[in-house]
């Protein structure tokens, strides 16, 4: 049997279980570990580990949407989730 995986993502506040899970993997597969992620789907990813907070943003999606769209001229509005 094979699997190829191209990418995967681990997300979790806990280091232990962070730790856990990336020993299982690798006593399973051989993987490769390239440090905390920037980009995935087109999504900009940043995270602040001394605050605990993260930021998703497509901006760069938005703004050829924009100008696919002719649309600009619209004014901008900051939108904030909580």
């Amino acid at each position: 049997m094979a699997l190829y995986v191209d990418d995967l993502l681990i997300a979790t506040p806990d280091e232990p279980v962070l730790r856990m899970v990336k020993q299982v993997l690798e006593s399973k597969f051989q993987i490769k570990y390239q440090g905390s992620v920037k980009h995935c789907l087109g999504i900009r990813i940043d995270y602040d580990q001394f605050n605990g907070h993260g930021v998703l943003s497509q901006s760069k999606k938005v703004k050829e949407l924009v100008e696919d769209f002719g649309t600009n001229q619209c004014t901008e509005v900051d939108t904030t989730m909580q």
